[in-house]
């Protein structure tokens, strides 16, 4: 897939003042698509932050306990997982 884009004097600037060394211009393009996507998903996090600020997780039962052996059990499946070994951080 390909996609044309004529960039205005302004965008050029902006390309060139931002370009790292032996950088095309492509790359940068990427890194500021990549800048974009981050910066939506803060956008949603803060979001998602805002909506749950109230959320009161001490109020809520443990979703896992630890069993006799010192491994972990999954609350309401029969799921454990082996504790770590003191010799395998």
């Amino acid at each position: 897939m390909s996609v044309g884009f004529r960039p205005t004097e302004e965008d050029l600037r902006v390309i060139e003042a931002n370009r790292h060394k032996d950088e095309k211009t492509s790359d940068v393009i990427r890194r500021a698509l990549r800048l974009l996507d981050r910066e939506a998903w803060e956008e949603r996090a803060r979001a998602d932050m805002h909506r749950l600020r109230t959320e009161d997780l001490s109020a809520e039962a443990d979703a896992w306990e630890y069993d006799a052996d010192g491994n972990i059990r999954i609350t309401g499946t029969g799921l454990t997982v082996p504790a770590r070994s003191q010799d395998h951080p």
